[in-house]
């Protein structure tokens, strides 16, 4: 459920709309979204997320298919102990693809983060900033659809071990 109220954040903070993914031309428009922001949950602490770089665009097309492209960068902090502090960007490609089923295919090409809850793949959370290609499924309430990760590229760096 709390992926559920994460993705409609994003989607809520990028602008998407029903008019715009029902238009015949692509939509597109700055990514407006939170300076600072906590991940809870995904490591044995919160993680603080400050935004350093927005210049993101989404671009929605008929189809509902979202893409968001641009220059992000974030700094991770570990809010139990504030003086474990990283960068990166995050400056890869996200798409989101409605499924005829309800559900949504989620892909990250290029540099990105990606986070999970506890029991989503295993029975910790994680934080990964990843180099290559990821993608999921979230079902039609916002969960992980066990199973439907794939990634390839170079190895994830765990932000929950380099901030601890």
């Amino acid at each position: 459920m709390k992926r559920l109220m994460l993705v409609l954040l994003s989607l809520a903070a990028a602008g998407l709309t029903a008019s715009a993914a029902m238009a015949d031309p692509p939509v597109r428009s700055p990514v407006q979204a939170p300076t600072d922001f906590t991940l809870p949950g995904v490591c044995t602490f919160d993680v603080g997320i400050h935004v350093l770089v927005n210049r993101e665009t989404q671009t929605t097309f008929s189809d509902g298919t979202t893409k968001i492209t641009g220059a992000f960068k974030a700094q991770y902090t570990n809010l139990s102990d504030p003086s474990k502090t990283m960068t990166d960007n995050n400056s890869g490609v996200l798409t989101f693809t409605p499924n005829p089923d309800g559900s949504t295919s989620v892909k990250v090409t290029g540099q990105g983060a990606i986070f999970f809850f506890p029991g989503e793949i295993g029975p910790a959370g994680a934080l990964w900033l990843t180099n290559g290609n990821f993608q999921e499924l979230v079902d039609p309430f916002g969960n992980l659809v066990p199973g439907s990760v794939s990634y390839t590229g170079k190895t994830p760096l765990d932000v929950c071990t380099a901030l601890a």
